[in-house]
């Protein structure tokens, strides 16, 4: 994919897991090996620098047809049942790999583990060893998220998310994102490729690759309900960064906040590129109930925290594609789905509802205006994270287990 952005809209262009997670750094010095850097990481001493305030930000909403309901199930979908792969302590990551092997984070344990095709579960990394990490509080924080790179045959690389808790009140401080070499079939050198402050909830859940290499990072902000987030901070946002860590050139906000490529956003557990765009479909997690499915675009503003679900009367901000009401569905895991084995969920998105378990698939016009055009649920269980191979096979996962759905 080819990154554009346009400054107008004129053409097409809680997670809790049965308890609450929450991803965090440490307060504690880490080893001269393993430091982390991050062009805006403020210190528990040193205030943030100054944000970009959304009125310098002049990118037009984009064009929505929000939905106060949600639609009609599509007619013709597969019901597909859940086969264990093998159980798992809290599985809270899941990415297949090129070669079929399906790689998964234990959120609290803190290792990266992988399942070969035989189904033999082996040890790939421990990261909660090498960062020297051990979880007293248990909110959104621990090993949270993995990625395969597209190039993982060539580079072996693979990225994750962990927090890391304070000595001093076992809470998140702080998100790593890291990247890991393969060699000999584990995990070698791992580097911190950026930090960004952690809360006690609404962190970093998921790493999401573009087809030419850059990654996105849905960054959750803790707020109070009526602050203004502000672009550039790192939180509420989606970032875009390379495989470096580095801002990727050219962010629709510009210099002031160079890795941020949308922002208002609370809890954005995961996202799927809309290939048609280049935009992201998301999911966002509110305060109290009005969870939303977002078509998040680069530059755009989606209200938090001064506003949740539809508010047509805030002109400044892109309306969600469906508000889903005042009970808790909490969107988590999310993907497009292009494989072959299920002909007739090619090109819908399956999201993972973490207080209606189950995977629902989303029929979506990219617009204008954007449409939610149908919701069906089609598997009875998937409350955490869901990833497909490359031949189309679907793996889902809850707190306790791994599945294939069949």
């Amino acid at each position: 994919m080819t990154t554009q952005y346009h400054r107008v809209v004129s053409g097409r262009r809680s997670w809790f897991l049965g308890t609450v997670l929450v991803l965090a750094a440490c307060s504690t010095p880490i080893a001269a090996d393993r430091q982390d850097r991050s062009p805006t990481q403020p210190t528990e001493s040193t205030p943030p620098s100054p944000a970009p305030s959304a009125s310098e930000v002049e990118l037009t909403p984009l064009a929505v047809r929000p939905r106060h309901s949600i639609p009609a199930a599509e007619e013709g979908l597969p019901s597909l049942s859940a086969t264990k792969v093998t159980d798992g302590n809290y599985p809270a990551g899941l990415a297949v790999a090129p070669d079929g092997r399906i790689f998964f984070t234990e959120l609290y344990g803190g290792v990266i583990r992988v399942i070969d095709e035989r189904g033999a579960v082996s040890e790939w990394y421990d990261v909660n060893e090498h960062f020297d990490i051990e979880w007293t509080e248990f909110y959104h924080g621990g090993l949270s998220a993995i990625a395969i790179d597209p190039d993982f045959r060539t580079n072996h690389y693979v990225f994750a998310v962990t927090q890391v808790p304070s000595r001093d009140t076992g809470l998140p401080v702080k998100s790593l994102i890291l990247r890991f070499t393969e060699r000999n079939g584990v995990g070698t050198r791992p580097k911190v490729l950026l930090t960004v402050p952690a809360q006690k909830i609404t962190n970093i859940y998921s790493l999401v690759f573009s087809s030419s290499g850059t990654i996105f990072v849905p960054s959750g902000a803790y707020l109070r309900p009526g602050a203004a987030d502000q672009p550039g901070d790192l939180a509420g946002e989606v970032l875009h960064i390379t495989r470096d860590g580095d801002p990727v050139p050219g962010g629709p906000l510009g210099p002031k906040a160079p890795m941020t490529w949308a922002y208002g956003l609370r809890m954005p557990f995961d996202v799927a590129i809309e290939p048609e765009t280049g935009y992201l479909v998301g999911g966002e997690n509110g305060e109290k109930g009005h969870d939303e499915i977002d078509l998040i675009a680069p530059g755009r503003y989606y209200g938090w925290a001064e506003h949740e679900g539809i508010v047509e009367a805030a002109s400044e901000m892109t309306q969600p594609l469906v508000d889903l009401g005042p009970g808790h569905w909490a969107p988590v895991g999310m993907i497009r789905y292009d494989g072959a084995r299920y002909p007739k969920l090619r090109g819908l998105y399956l999201v993972c509802m973490n207080h209606q378990p189950g995977v629902y698939a989303m029929r979506i016009d990219p617009g204008p205006p954007a449409r939610l055009m149908s919701f069906t649920k089609v598997a009875a269980t998937c409350s955490i994270d869901i990833a497909a191979s490359r031949d189309g096979r679907i793996f889902i996962a809850d707190a306790y287990a791994i599945y294939e759905l069949t």
